[in-house]
């Protein structure tokens, strides 16, 4: 509803985008056509905007604000990957590693820069999380569902450690098609990268022969070849 106070983020949240925005007007904007813009853009363009309007005074705290406002992550409770053992040696929060990393990229680190730090640190891609808004692909990870929405097609789940994933036609995706398993050109596709069809999971699956967690690469590549046939062959549901 244009102008409404429904939204998706706190009142306070709102109005600092709101702010920032009106600044980048040449006009007076209003308070409803404002609220559209913010309700229409991504996950990243959001968090964009709430970090630039800090000034440059980014700090851990504000990233973590902003994470787990926009994208439900609560980073205080994520595991950091083994590859930061040594400065979860230094430090004793996740917040210290944060700022840690955000020092490295110097005083004019950008939201960008943010989130290449979050990637490294805890192993979550924000802006692959924010792209699968509109690409129809659930994806649970870290313990909870990072994307998710009543008619998205396919779902992808990893385990602990992200060393496995499993990707699965949803409910909706089997309601619109009939078809309770993946269709033959995903198969096909998936096979390729080394998944395979567990009998006892039922559905196609793939394991890090190495034991390490999967690399982003072949996460984004998982995504890319489940959304080329969605767009093939999908995309009118």
């Amino acid at each position: 509803m244009s102008g409404s106070n429904l939204t998706k983020f706190s009142l306070e949240l709102m109005d600092t985008l709101k702010r920032t925005l009106q600044k980048e007007h040449n006009r007076t904007v209003s308070d409803a056509d404002l609220h559209d813009q913010i309700e229409s853009m991504s996950k990243v363009e959001v968090m964009d905007k709430y970090l630039e309007s800090l000034e440059g005074k980014m700090n851990a705290d504000e990233v973590c604000k902003v994470v787990k406002e926009v994208y439900k992550i609560d980073l205080d409770t994520k595991p950091v990957l083994p590859t930061e053992n040594d400065l979860s040696a230094i430090h004793s929060s996740r917040r210290a590693i944060i700022n840690s990393h955000l020092r490295d990229y110097g005083e004019n680190v950008t939201a960008k820069e943010s989130r290449m730090a979050i990637n490294q640190i805890f192993g979550i891609n924000l802006d692959g999380i924010s792209a699968l808004d509109k690409a129809r692909i659930s994806l649970y990870s870290k313990g909870q569902w990072l994307a998710q929405k009543e008619n998205d097609l396919f779902a992808v789940y990893t385990g602990d450690g992200d060393i496995d994933a499993e990707v699965v036609p949803t409910k909706y995706f089997t309601e619109k098609t009939e078809l309770k398993t993946l269709p033959n050109e995903l198969q096909y596709s998936l096979s390729e990268m080394g998944y395979y069809f567990d009998e006892k999971r039922g559905n196609y699956y793939y394991s890090n022969p190495t034991g390490q967690a999967v690399s982003n690469h072949f996460k984004t590549t998982t995504m890319g070849k489940i959304g080329e046939v969605i767009q093939k062959s999908f995309s009118h549901l």
